[in-house]
């Protein structure tokens, strides 16, 4: 049975659709001929005629076909939704015009004496009106030829059902284009609507239910049962648990001076190759390799060197990856050993072993993030990245702080990003576009680079290649990539951005001697509206491909930057001093609906503050806190109050963490903004503070960093 939660996407939606064919058309008289099922994502038709124990009338029959004599012989609705029940139950339903049918359903059960449960459903004929209430007509058979969908002559409750599935299909990403992208979404929509309809009602039509209500329900089921897992996890990346410096042997060496090193030092695995082997040239050999090896030949593979049977190719894990991301690899691949790289993936620099993770309970939401990257599909990757709320909700509940859940975030939107791209190259592939011509590299920027995104995001990223002129044959095949995994991210429910930051457009992608020359180009430039956009292309992080191309220019860039007084200067002034939003009596001001946007008017400052000071100071740190905290470290005087500057941004960071998820929990897209009045007297009084500590914050900056 489908996961059921707010934040699936509606392209990636598990569901069932429900028609049914009926006497006529007045809910309290009329009977249930037929009930149709089809599966929306799910292997499932079912049909199945009744038996009215009415006769049934001649314009009825007209409409669909069903006369006395088909349904002689059916069983009755009583004998029926048994069966129907057990394939609905637990499932969310797709209908068109569906309170008629949910109002015939349950008054027939009424008849029965059988139980009802209203289920979760969703409404074609309300979401048609979401996408143009001026259509002429909003019968099924008018949406099908709008949206150009094939539909069959016969008017029966199956092929109603399967044509209502493909009108959904072809829906989905007409709504996406009007903020409509999740399922939560769509149901507090179709909810909007039905309560505009009062004819609905007298016509005794069934009326959503606080839908978003029954779906928060469901969403905290599943965030109880993510929450009786260890945070360890969570906490704790792998370089602070692997083995380190790794133990290397040569491939010629014997399985005899293996066995002898892995005892002695009482290891589990070693690498056979140098330390200074790139990490791809590299393999591992376990204590279970030489027993095996054992098993099949006896003594003799003592004397047989490692190289041979040694595994391939090496499994890698980033250091900086958290320790759930190991424990799904592990469980995926049913392996028990990983080398761990550097950001760079250039060269083993340690060891993980499923000894060193026995401490930590392997529960399912630990997966999601190997659920991310063995998704086959965009509708897969959609699935999993659903449960990305749900898991956030559970870890704040466990009181791990909104920064590490940030964390975590932006590392399942890396690899998000990754897995896209795959998908994309793929699909290029089977259309006779061939492999990437060369090396190239995946990067995220912004929050996500930084390592701090919450959840309300859109799609920062670039591309890097080798080789190549703009426009040139490399360029065009790799804008075809970006715009390829641009609409797969948009699609699982992560927007297309804005401001045009993603790999598709032409200023975020290019050969690396073209992003030499646009980083130059950048350095010179004169006008601080130029460098909008910029400035998140030194949070760059390569989350797919070859990672030594971005790497190494952007060393180049910020030690170039660090230095230039004017480049530095048009970056303080794109991020402005603005009023703090306090009244002269002191009260925090929010819009309309009394509602602040702490990105504008914190978050986006402090980020936009650490990341000067941590060029002008050649730090490498990309996330804010850590930026702030090694800048701190040199000793420069008036920065002391750099720590109360990573103190409020967390606080920002959990306060709009928790309106996020409240959000989501609603049926609402999530954002940046806070609601003011749900905020504790506490809450409400640092945030005041806070506000008011940075509203000179530009002075600040500019004074240490000249």
């Amino acid at each position: 049975m489908p996961t059921i939660l707010t934040n699936t996407p509606l392209s990636a939606l598990q569901a069932l659709v429900l028609d049914t064919e009926t006497t006529g058309l007045d809910v309290k008289q009329a009977r249930i001929l037929e009930i149709g099922i089809a599966g929306h994502g799910l292997p499932t038709e079912w049909a199945r005629l009744l038996n009215p124990g009415v006769p049934i009338p001649a314009k009825s029959t007209a409409i669909h076909g069903i006369d006395d004599a088909m349904v002689a012989s059916a069983r009755s609705f009583g004998e029926v939704w048994p069966e129907a029940r057990s394939i609905l139950d637990g499932h969310v339903l797709i209908g068109h015009s569906f309170g008629f049918d949910l109002a015939i359903l349950k008054r027939e059960c009424e008849r029965a004496r059988l139980p009802w449960q209203e289920p979760l459903w969703l409404d074609t004929r309300f979401l048609a009106i979401l996408i143009d209430a001026n259509l002429p007509d909003f019968t099924i058979g008018a949406l099908c030829s709008w949206l150009n969908v094939p539909v069959t002559a016969n008017h029966r409750a199956l092929a109603d059902a399967q044509a209502t599935s493909a009108v959904f299909r072809a829906m989905a990403p007409r709504l996406r284009e009007r903020g409509i992208h999740t399922f939560g979404e769509a149901l507090a929509a179709c909810r909007r609507v039905q309560s505009m309809s009062e004819e609905l009602a007298r016509a005794g039509w069934a009326q959503p239910p606080e839908l978003f209500q029954l779906a928060k329900a469901r969403q905290d089921a599943e965030s109880a049962q993510a929450g009786g897992f260890d945070v360890y996890p969570f906490q704790h990346r792998v370089e602070t648990l692997m083995s380190a410096p790794p133990v290397f042997i040569a491939p010629d060496e014997t399985m005899r001076t293996a066995l002898e090193e892995l005892a002695s030092r009482q290891i589990s695995s070693m690498f056979v190759g140098s330390p200074g082997d790139p990490a791809g040239r590299v393999a591992i050999i376990t204590e279970r390799d030489v027993l095996r090896a054992l098993a099949k030949t006896g003594s003799q593979a003592l004397d047989q060197p490692v190289g041979p049977i040694a595994s391939r190719p090496l499994v890698t894990i980033r250091s900086g990856a958290y320790a759930y991301r190991a424990i799904g690899t592990m469980a995926r691949l049913g392996i028990r050993h990983l080398a761990v790289v550097g950001d760079d993936e250039a060269h083993v620099i340690g060891a993980l072993s499923q000894r060193d993770l026995l401490r930590l309970r392997a529960q399912s939401s630990l997966l999601l993030g190997d659920e991310i990257d063995a998704a086959a599909s965009a509708a897969g990757l959609g699935l999993s990245w659903a449960k990305l709320p749900a898991m956030a909700q559970a870890l704040l509940r466990e009181g791990i702080g909104a920064p590490d859940i940030a964390g975590i975030i932006a590392r399942e939107l890396g690899a998000l990003t990754r897995r896209a791209a795959i998908l994309a190259e793929q699909a290029m592939i089977e259309a006779g576009k061939g492999a990437a011509p060369e090396a190239y590299g995946v990067l995220v920027l912004g929050s996500a680079g930084r390592g701090e995104s919450l959840l309300a995001m859109d799609q920062d990223n670039a591309i890097v290649f080798a080789e190549g002129a703009p426009d040139g044959p490399e360029d065009r095949w790799f804008a075809e990539l970006g715009a390829r995994f641009a609409r797969i991210l948009n699609e699982v429910g992560v927007p297309l951005c804005k401001g045009g930051v993603m790999a598709s457009e032409p200023a975020f992608r290019g050969s690396v001697a073209t992003w030499v020359e646009r980083m130059e180009h950048w350095l010179g430039r004169s006008n601080p509206d130029d460098l909008l956009n910029v400035d998140i292309v030194f949070d760059a992080r390569t989350v797919h491909g070859d990672p030594t191309l971005f790497h190494g220019l952007m060393e180049k860039f910020t030690a170039a930057a660090s230095g230039n007084a004017a480049f530095l200067k048009l970056m303080i002034a794109s991020h402005p001093d603005i009023s703090p939003p306090v009244s002269f009596f002191g009260a925090i001001k929010g819009d309309e609906e009394g509602r602040l946007d702490l990105k504008r008017y914190l978050i986006s400052r402090v980020v936009a503050a650490a990341r000067v000071l941590a060029i002008r100071h050649r730090q490498q740190k990309r996330a804010t806190i850590d930026r702030l905290a090694a800048v701190k470290s040199l000793g420069l005087g008036p920065l002391a109050s750099l720590d109360d500057l990573a103190q409020a941004y967390a606080r920002a960071q959990g306060l709009v963490l928790k309106a996020q998820l409240a959000g989501i929990a609603k049926g609402r897209p999530p954002d940046n903004r806070v609601v003011l009045s749900e905020l504790t007297p506490l809450e409400r009084a640092r945030l005041k503070d806070d506000l008011s500590s940075i509203a000179n914050l530009g002075d600040v900056v500019r004074s240490a960093v000249f």
